[in-house]
């Protein structure tokens, strides 16, 4: 299924985790990424550019709910689009927000 429209920047995305530590020295470790923070829920964010964060890893809860949670992303007409994990499937919850 394609989609009608055309990224000009990925924004970030928000991944949960079932393991917090594991996941977070995965990123810095295999994938290079800088830590830039973490919120008082336990998210943890990381970045490889100049951007606060790229991805951000969360705490599963409940634990069986571990995956791609949302992501956010810039349209080459300038409008972002926020993509929820429940709007995955049909690509239905793809919303344009000028």
């Amino acid at each position: 299924m394609g989609v009608d429209f055309r990224y000009k920047k990925l924004g970030y995305i928000v991944l949960n985790v079932t393991d917090i530590e594991k996941s977070t020295k995965f990123a810095t470790d295999v994938f290079g990424l800088d830590a830039s923070g973490e919120s008082a829920d336990g998210a943890r964010f990381f970045r490889s550019g100049t951007a606060h964060h790229d991805i951000i890893l969360a705490p599963a809860r409940p634990a069986d709910s571990c995956g791609m949670l949302r992501g956010h992303g810039q349209l080459g007409s300038g409008s972002r689009v926020v993509v929820k994990k429940s709007w995955m499937p049909a690509y239905a919850g793809m919303t344009n927000r000028g």
